[in-house]
């Protein structure tokens, strides 16, 4: 359990810094949630496939789920860093100092 929060946070990490990167070479709002929807995509696919692959065995499903909870919490941890970039931190930096 202990390595698969590991993994997890690794993973919520890169999607954020991959989030921040896009928006920094880019300053188009739009490409910083391209790797966010690509990995909300491919979490969704993996967890279609894992309930209505056939019953060969059970690891190979519960293989797919794993995969589909690290690729939609990078999904959610990208969007999350993509909106507060887009709306928290310009609404400091326009603060007028007193």
């Amino acid at each position: 359990m202990d390595r698969l929060l590991i993994i997890l946070i690794g993973v919520i990490l890169i999607f954020a810094l991959l989030t921040w990167g896009l928006d920094k070479i880019f300053r188009n709002r739009l490409y910083k949630f391209i790797p966010s929807f690509g990995a909300f995509l491919a979490g969704i696919i993996n967890i279609y496939i894992a309930r209505t692959s056939p019953g060969e065995g059970g690891f190979e499903n519960l293989a797919k789920a794993v995969i589909a909870i690290l690729l939609l919490s990078g999904a959610l941890s990208g969007f999350i860093t993509g909106i507060i970039m887009d709306t928290i931190i310009p609404m400091f930096r326009n603060r007028k100092t007193r």
